[in-house]
């Protein structure tokens, strides 16, 4: 676990934008 709480929030945060990108240039729309 990161010792920054801000920090592992910041990675999930980039994480779920890269997901959400995945998603958009698949044409899948929720």
């Amino acid at each position: 676990m990161p010792r920054n709480p801000e920090r592992k929030l910041g990675d999930d945060a980039v994480a779920a934008a890269i997901i959400l990108q995945g998603y958009l240039d698949e044409g899948h729309f929720l």
